[in-house]
């Protein structure tokens, strides 16, 4: 697949939702809940609304500050689905990628069931924020983007959402089975369509843990699971603490951690081909933490037995990193993204020394696995962005300034400049493995020159 590099550009991590999609009363107090760093119970919220706003108004320079840092995320909210769509293409076009096929993977989330945690809002007080509805909207705007002058050389292949707990009923297979229409068309022999639905996006902190307590529901899961495997759909995971939150950061991190997605796939060998992406690489403090521990220890023979003891509960494991590294060498389909990544000098240099043991055979020392370990990390990470969720961050910015001018250009220099530009850069196939051959071979397997129309 090494030609794809000339020819496509993925970003396997994005989201084309807007206002109309977003559950917004859930979506504000999480929002306050995050500013005042307190929890938010009961008529607390609009305590918290009313004294944040009275701050606000004592002195209006705070207001036009704040929206002008966050003007491009409320306008993008306020924007339809296919001027998304072609803004972002037009962005990456200009990234340097104007004679290549731009490939989305927009992810719709579940939101059907969520509440807020106010303790007396019920399900009749909030409007149905259905997945078939956010994708009936994505696959018109998909639609309408693809009819303009911008949208040719633009693919875009949808995830749609799933909340693991509609998977509790014995009857949920069957019928999903039945909707699944999309997959059906994009597994064919030939071209893919623009607009298939390609994928299913897990996001564990609005839904349930991945391996549950109930031996009945974990039946289930690996039922659906098993299903999804023999049919090569690939699945998303949210798998960073960041999330959105409308439970403790405990409980959260409990359903999100990466071990539960580990002895899911312990517990059952029909899902070692699963094809699963663990998004966010469990996110940057969890890397730096990672190095940080077990720099002192990289030249023991039995480094591998330090690093990878972690077939245990979530609670007992502090850093999620290990649990990602040692899934992507030893599941053949498991891969991981660095979506959001925020590109401070001690992220990219814990994620640059991560990738050099790799290829150095650090984590090979000492297997307690005998092996296990078949695959490299250099070919099992994606590049996605996570836009629009990451575009008024320092990591979107000119410069990197909090208040530069934003544009997908200056998030992608900040990835190339750490793959090639920076001391102990891992070099440009890096790049191109992450933007091409990587997110190729997770969506299609070896089918991807076929399926893309290019062989």
């Amino acid at each position: 697949m090494s030609n794809l590099k000339d020819k496509v550009f993925f970003d396997s991590h994005c989201h084309l939702f807007n206002m109309e999609d977003i559950p917004l009363y859930p979506a504000l107090c999480d929002a306050v809940n995050d500013l005042f760093d307190i929890p938010v119970m009961g008529i607390g919220v609009f305590r918290l609304f009313g004294g944040g706003i009275a701050a606000l108004n004592a002195d209006r320079a705070i207001i036009d500050s704040m929206l002008y840092n966050y003007s491009n995320s409320i306008l993008f909210f306020n924007r339809s689905i296919d001027g998304n769509a072609l803004k972002l293409c037009r962005e990456i076009r200009d990234s340097g990628h104007s004679e290549k096929i731009i490939i989305l993977t927009p992810l719709i989330m579940d939101f059907e069931s969520v509440l807020p945690p106010d303790g007396f809002t019920t399900p009749e007080d909030l409007p149905r924020k259905t997945v078939e509805r956010q994708l009936e909207r994505l696959l018109d705007g998909i639609a309408r983007a693809g009819r303009s002058a911008d949208g040719k050389k633009l693919l875009i292949l949808p995830f749609t959402g799933l909340d693991l707990c509609k998977i509790q009923s014995p009857d949920f297979l069957a019928k999903y089975k039945k909707c699944w229409g999309g997959i059906i068309q994009s597994r064919n022999p030939g071209k893919i369509a623009n607009g298939t639905v390609i994928g299913i996006k897990i996001y564990p902190p609005i839904s349930d843990n991945p391996f549950p307590e109930s031996e009945t529901n974990k039946a289930e899961y690996i039922k659906f699971f098993n299903w999804c495997s023999k049919k090569s759909i690939p699945i998303t995971a949210h798998c960073q603490t960041g999330s959105f939150n409308i439970i403790s950061q405990k409980a959260m991190n409990l359903k999100t951690h990466p071990v539960n997605w580990l002895r899911l796939m312990d517990e059952s060998s029909k899902l070692s081909q699963l094809r699963l992406n663990l998004a966010h690489f469990g996110g940057e403090k969890s890397m730096i933490e990672f190095v940080d521990d077990y720099k002192d220890k990289m030249n023991d023979e039995n480094f591998s037995k330090y690093v990878f003891n972690i077939k245990q509960q979530p609670e007992k494991i502090e850093s999620w990193t290990p649990v990602i590294i040692y899934m992507v060498k030893k599941y053949p389909n498991v891969f991981t993204d660095i979506a959001a990544f925020d590109f401070k000098p001690e992220s990219c240099d814990a994620l640059k020394t991560i990738m050099r043991w790799d290829n150095e055979g650090v984590f090979d020392r000492g297997n307690p696995d005998e092996d296990c370990f078949s695959f490299k990390l250099r070919d099992k990470l994606l590049w996605g962005s996570d836009v629009p969720m990451i575009i008024s961050d320092a990591s979107f910015r000119e410069n990197g300034e909090d208040k530069g001018a934003t544009s997908y250009k200056y998030l992608y220099e900040k990835f190339v400049d750490l793959c090639c530009n920076s001391d102990g850069s891992p070099g440009e196939a890096w790049l191109y493995n992450m933007t091409s051959t990587n997110p190729a071979r997770f969506l299609f397997g070896d089918d991807a020159a076929v399926r893309l129309g290019l062989n």
